[in-house]
């Protein structure tokens, strides 16, 4: 069995779980989308345990997505105190369930089995890496209510 990562319609399942999680709605961006002001990286690995292949899912956001992402989580205004400290790890949890969505997916399932890691969150500089990111395969971005979000499903 072999993973093709290009078969897993990202969008659908990204925007499943932001629309029935957080009640966002991601869309493809008018135009040429600006890059995130303030990005993060999240990843999740999944790996296979019968074979070994690993694959990752990885976001990159900026710091108004996860924002109005924690408060929308919360049920709170995007300017309260309460979604500013949560803002990441709301982004954290939406990957999370992101990848536990993805995984039925995958070819085997549920015969082969799925293994995910937690979240983690990186550094992702946007004005050198951007570019890069949103260019490899697979890749899609959107926009997630003026928020310019980007999401990979990657071998690696």
């Amino acid at each position: 069995m072999q993973l093709n990562v290009q078969e897993i319609d990202l969008f659908s399942v990204f925007s499943f779980v932001l629309e029935t999680t957080a009640f966002m709605s991601p869309l493809p961006p008018e135009g040429t989308p600006g890059t995130p002001e303030l990005a993060q990286l999240v990843a999740i690995d999944i790996t296979t345990t019968t074979t070994g292949e690993k694959m990752s899912l990885e976001l990159v956001a900026g710091r108004g997505f996860a924002m109005a992402l924690a408060s929308n989580l919360l049920g709170t205004d995007p300017d309260d105190p309460a979604a500013e400290q949560q803002a990441f790890d709301a982004t954290r949890e939406v990957m999370n369930v992101t990848a536990g969505s993805i995984i039925p997916t995958l070819p085997g399932f549920p015969e082969a089995g799925y293994e995910m890691s937690i979240p983690r969150l990186g550094a992702f500089d946007a004005n050198t890496q951007w570019e890069t990111f949103t260019a490899a395969p697979g890749c899609i971005v959107v926009d997630v209510d003026g928020q310019t979000v980007a999401v990979r499903l990657r071998k690696r």
